[in-house]
């Protein structure tokens, strides 16, 4: 049998056996020979700047694949509206043609799917509002022209036709479970507070009317509220049934 030869070896970690007495028991020993002033007299410590370059002239090489390409986009999407001086108005200009509730699930899901996002740039919080009225019942267009007056209308963009026997597609962000429409449906119905640009909107309607209409209004709006969290009451008690039904199966 022939002696192994260092300059043969490829791996860091069964390297690792012939490195000095001085690093040998560190995690990342390798790291402590690029400073290493013996490194000249060192087979062990050459040998593991051969195998790291290799190692990064490799990685270099490696391209993105198509799906971490995608996925890269879709994470500087967010990043890019979130970043904005006005994240509201960027995210509500980047999709004029869906409903304020699909905007909504659309950033529930970056919420689930970058959690470190959320947490830097708490995003449900800025959206909240788009569940409660007048702006649950608008379109995003609209709500564009009510927050920010400057905003001109730009021309509806006109729908692909669609080939024969293809079944129209929705947009893959804005699904959502049930289980997490129904909680989030009902938490934003029972919100009390109301949102900074509904406050603007009920200032702007007093100075307009009575206080007496304002009133009126405001209590068919709490009849409203409490009819809705009723009706998802019952959806979640149905959806609670079935789970049962399918649990004794």
């Amino acid at each position: 049998m022939t002696d192994e030869r260092i300059e043969d070896i490829s791996s860091l970690d069964y390297l690792k056996k012939y490195a000095c007495q001085r690093f040998k028991y560190k995690r990342e020993w390798y790291l402590n020979c690029v400073d290493c002033k013996e490194l000249k007299k060192c087979k062990a410590g050459q040998q593991a700047m051969v195998i790291m370059d290799n190692e990064t002239r490799a990685a270099e090489k490696h391209p993105e694949t198509p799906q971490e390409t995608v996925e890269s986009r879709k994470r500087q999407t967010v990043v890019d509206i979130f970043e904005s001086p006005d994240p509201v108005r960027k995210l509500l200009e980047s999709f004029p043609t869906i409903k304020p509730q699909s905007v909504y699930a659309k950033v529930n899901i970056w919420r689930k799917n970058y959690p470190d996002l959320e947490k830097k740039y708490h995003m449900m919080d800025k959206v909240r509002f788009l569940w409660t009225k007048p702006y649950d019942a608008m379109k995003v267009p609209d709500i564009l022209k009510m927050m920010y007056p400057d905003v001109k209308s730009a021309p509806a963009p006109i729908p692909k036709p669609a080939h024969r026997n293809e079944p129209p597609k929705k947009e893959e962000d804005d699904q959502m479970d049930i289980s997490d429409f129904l909680k989030e449906a009902a938490d934003n119905f029972i919100v009390a507070q109301v949102s900074k640009p509904e406050v603007k909107t009920l200032e702007k309607k007093a100075g307009e009317s009575n206080l007496d209409g304002l009133i009126v209004k405001l209590e068919q709006e709490k009849e409203e509220l409490r009819r809705r969290i009723q009706e998802i009451d019952q959806q979640i008690e149905a959806v609670r049934t079935t789970m049962k039904l399918m649990s004794s199966l």
